[in-house]
């Protein structure tokens, strides 16, 4: 079983953080940094840019290739959040 530690990662600029921690989808302008490894349907852990802190485990919707090339869009489904009820579970 892979922890939030082994996840492929993305880094979101602050702003997005708040959406993020409110089950919102990541948006491809709120990403800064992504691990080129990521591809379509891989889990994913997002992270905020300031901290490095986990906010959220997510299913990429999109290589990562795609995502440095588009502007907009979704980037990666939202499915665990800090504050869910299965977070505490599923962080460890």
């Amino acid at each position: 079983m892979k922890t939030l530690i082994s996840l492929p990662k993305i880094v979101v600029d602050q702003g997005a953080v708040p959406y993020i921690v409110n089950g919102a989808s990541v948006m491809i302008p709120g990403i800064v940094n992504i691990d080129s490894q990521i591809k379509k349907n891989d889990y994913v852990v997002i992270v905020d840019e300031k901290h490095q802190k986990p906010l959220a485990v997510g299913i990429a919707l999109m290589d990562a290739e795609k995502v440095l090339k588009e502007k907009k869009g979704k980037a990666v489904k939202n499915l665990h959040y800090i504050g869910d009820r299965y977070w505490d579970a599923f962080a460890k």
